[in-house]
């Protein structure tokens, strides 16, 4: 479980990349980048993070049926990824630090993921 090929990371990097594309275009749309964030939008920010951290965990499992910490860093590369993606299509690139939600998001995102895949 904990031994991995470079075929078992090629393949978990791989489903996770593809995964996080939906998943930042979702993102986008659901949470929209904004600076200011309301108590309910950290909330949906926090179910939606554990959501796709939840999704992101299952491919890489379903794929690979490997867990570790090379599984636990892409898996968080994946969120990271579909994090960037969403300020991308959401065109706004220079609200990167002050989008509060989408922080709280990636990083309960990859607090699920990385718990998962332990």
């Amino acid at each position: 479980m904990y031994q991995l090929d470079m075929l078992d990371f090629a393949k978990a990097a791989g489903a996770a990349a593809i995964t996080a594309l939906p998943l930042g275009v979702l993102g986008a749309a659901l949470l929209p980048p904004q600076s200011f964030a309301s108590f309910f939008t950290l909330a949906i920010a926090l179910l939606l993070g554990f959501a796709a951290g939840s999704a992101v965990s299952a491919v890489i499992e379903r794929v690979s049926g490997k867990r570790g910490i090379a599984m636990q860093l892409v898996a968080a590369t994946s969120i990271v990824l579909a994090a960037t993606l969403r300020l991308v299509v959401g065109n706004d690139l220079d609200i990167f630090m002050r989008d509060v939600a989408g922080a709280v998001a990636a990083v309960a995102g990859i607090a699920y993921a990385w718990n998962r895949l332990r």
